[in-house]
């Protein structure tokens, strides 16, 4: 979801709560700390998503306060100047957390995507599915990163961890 609302709606809240059985990813804020995550970033059923320039870092315009309530981990990707469209010179630049989103979104579509596929992964196919267990992926795709409250999530880290193979990631990440 690439918007948000400094309120909550009750009837997405309530739709958010009845999915169960849905990944639910959305922007978190383009006004860095000087408001709070936004709605429905800071619902506890949704992987809310920050914003990073190209190299991984956190930019602060994309990069709000994290609620109390909710002391995990937090993701992000890039989210500055991204291009959108095609090659030639009107392409569109475009920059915020509703850039982001989409993109991690993809990434947990990729790892869904290869665990359906890959025969060996079968019995982790349910539970790909689930918030938990695809934020222990994401968690293991990055664990070389230094810093423990936020981490930068990009496709290629599913493939190119030095230690594991991309199977050897999930099953690693899901088997508890």
């Amino acid at each position: 979801m690439s918007f948000g609302f400094d309120h909550t709606l009750e009837l997405s809240s309530i739709a958010i709560n009845d999915t169960s059985r849905m990944l639910f990813f959305a922007a978190a804020n383009n006004d860095g700390l000087n408001s709070p995550e936004l709605f429905p970033a800071n619902h506890e059923l949704v992987i809310p998503v920050r914003g990073t320039d190209y190299n991984g870092s956190f930019d602060a315009q994309y990069n709000p306060a994290t609620p109390a309530y909710k002391p995990e981990c937090r993701y992000g990707t890039l989210a500055v100047n991204v291009s959108c469209g095609g090659p030639d010179d009107n392409r569109l630049i475009k920059s915020g957390c509703s850039v982001a989103t989409p993109i991690v979104a993809a990434i947990a579509a990729a790892i869904i995507s290869f665990v359906d596929r890959d025969r060996t992964l079968e019995r982790f196919r349910p539970r790909i599915r689930r918030r938990p267990e695809l934020k222990a992926v994401f968690r293991k795709m990055t664990e070389d990163q230094l810093v423990v409250e936020r981490r930068y999530l990009a496709p290629w880290q599913l493939c190119n961890n030095r230690s594991l193979h991309t199977r050897e990631i999930i099953k690693h990440a899901l088997a508890w």
